[in-house]
């Protein structure tokens, strides 16, 4: 049998030893699984169509596009004005997809304008609808629809819909002008009364008369100011409309 002194030894050997462990096991690395507190996530990147308090943005890489034409296959291609919100107007949407159809993605916005007015020009039947001297802003959308629709119309016709189809592609002073069209003719002066559209590049307003340049393709009725516009004939405003966009809505006013 064991002596008492040597129970006494192999109990304190003992007691040492697990004293020694309890002290190793405090020291130990903390490894990652055994950490229970949550890691701040990497922030989401937004791409594509999203929708943000009831209004549908375009990211491309997280950058919020705006004022220009976006989209994708599988959510559509629509027109985002100037704070990044999408425009679903029938109208846009027309001018969205006719300027998709009749221009390339490389062209410049200058050139993609000079396609959507000829192409405007070439297909356009010119009809007389109504009494042009009591044109109101609130006609414009009516004069669209009727070209998308039936491809024909008179003068704010024309100039209405290629002001949606400049809108639609970043142009940001847009306005159809109603007044009267001066020729002179032999000693006396014709008059007649007559719209066109106006869009400003710079500091200075560009004419685009698409009814005049389709009866004389050759003289500078388009992409002119006034002092360029045809000498034959004057132009004198009497009222102007101009086209905006805000919070996802056309307006004229």
């Amino acid at each position: 049998m064991r002596s008492a002194w040597t129970r006494y030894f192999i109990y304190t050997l003992m007691m040492l030893l697990l004293l020694n462990l309890n002290v190793f096991a405090e020291t130990l690395p903390v490894h990652a699984a055994e950490i229970t507190q949550d890691e701040p996530s990497s922030p989401t990147v937004n791409n594509g169509w999203v929708q943000e308090n009831n209004n549908w943005y375009f990211y491309k890489a997280g950058k919020l596009l705006k004022n220009q034409i976006c989209g994708n296959s599988s959510g559509g291609y629509y027109y985002v004005d100037e704070e990044g919100i999408r425009v679903d107007d029938p109208n846009m949407n027309q001018a969205v997809q006719s300027i998709r159809k009749y221009t390339k993605p490389g062209y410049s916005k200058a050139k993609k304008l000079d396609v959507c007015w000829r192409k405007i020009v070439k297909t356009c039947r010119f009809k007389n609808i109504g009494d042009v001297t009591k044109v109101k802003a609130s006609d414009m959308p009516g004069y669209t629809k009727r070209f998308f629709k039936k491809k024909s119309g008179n003068c704010y016709c024309h100039a209405a819909t290629l002001g949606y189809m400049a809108k639609a592609l970043g142009y940001k002073k847009i306005r159809v002008v109603r007044g009267r069209l001066t020729r002179k003719y032999a000693n006396e002066y014709l008059y007649s009364d007559h719209g066109w559209l106006q869009i400003k590049k710079g500091d200075k307003w560009y004419i685009y008369d698409l009814t005049m340049i389709r009866r004389w393709p050759k003289r500078p009725f388009v992409n002119v100011t006034k002092k360029k516009y045809y000498k034959v004939f004057s132009l004198t405003p009497k009222k102007n409309f101009y086209l905006k966009t805000s919070a996802g809505e056309v307006i004229w006013k």
